[in-house]
């Protein structure tokens, strides 16, 4: 068994892909990052990683980062760990914390703790739920979907700098405002004026995810979520998607039970630790 470096998205997933499509819905947030990078990789520092495991010609298992992101991990034998680790820790003398299925994740961050002589916490745990059809919700607000235009970038940038903070991430909130905005990917719900906001994000063949829902607080507990998010991967359905897809904090049992009331169902843990 090997690790196996890839120097551009494009041999990455002609060695990953079919490995990957056979668990489309676990593996879409690395499909999704691939394909981004094939478009588009100057969101990102330098250098990228992306490698696959490999043994007798057969792909068992993936790894990425793309800068400043932490390392993400799919499954794979948990044997090849350490190794994958030492060869990360010869690309990057620092990484900010590790996210994917929960053995391999915790496996790794004994690895890399043990390389570079520090320390790990968990910082979420989180679930992968996909939908195939819609439930519709039993109560709905009033209002409707609306795709968010120009005019909204500054109400964006605000709100996408909340859910950030409120979810305890980083990341450049008026830069994804505009790009999400520009590609047609943010949308509000709009009663009277916009209540609650949502993307859609991470397109893969069959499938494409739903991020970044964010209720202002004087806006909560009137059901604008569970509506927006219901018509919104609806919307994506009727497009032609087979499935939407979306993470939840473990921790928030309101969003997880919003989700599986409207037809998400659970598709597997994963969980994101970082370095100290």
């Amino acid at each position: 068994m090997q690790v196996c470096r890839h120097f551009t998205a494009r041999d990455f997933l002609r060695r990953a892909r079919p490995w990957l499509m056979r668990a489309e819905i676990e593996n879409g947030l690395l499909l999704g990052v691939a394909d981004q990078l094939l478009r588009d990789d100057s969101l990102y520092e330098r250098p990228i990683y992306l490698a696959t495991i490999e043994q007798d010609g057969a792909v068992l298992g993936c790894a990425f980062r793309t800068p400043p992101h932490q390392v993400g991990l799919t499954r794979m034998p948990l044997t090849i760990i350490p190794a994958l680790a030492r060869d990360i820790r010869a690309v990057y003398d620092v990484v900010p914390g590790v996210s994917g299925p929960v053995s391999e994740t915790g496996e790794f961050a004994k690895a890399w703790a043990q390389l570079v002589d520090g320390s790990w916490s968990i910082r979420f745990r989180q679930r992968i739920y996909a939908l195939e059809a819609v439930l519709p919700p039993r109560v709905s607000p009033p209002g409707g979907l609306r795709r968010a235009a120009q005019h909204d970038a500054d109400r964006a940038g605000r709100w996408l700098e909340a859910f950030a903070r409120d979810a305890g991430v980083s990341f450049p909130t008026v830069a994804l405002a505009a790009r999400l905005i520009r590609d047609g990917r943010l949308y509000f719900w709009q009663d009277g004026e916009p209540r609650c906001m949502l993307a859609s994000t991470r397109e893969t063949p069959n499938g494409v995810s739903i991020n970044a829902v964010y209720t202002p607080p004087e806006f909560r507990a009137r059901g604008y979520a569970t509506a927006a998010v219901a018509a919104l991967s609806r919307q994506l359905l009727d497009s032609g998607r087979t499935f939407c897809s979306l993470y939840t904090d473990l921790s928030n049992a309101t969003s997880n039970s919003i989700y599986r009331r409207i037809g998400y169902l659970p598709v597997a843990d994963a969980v994101e630790i970082e370095f100290c």
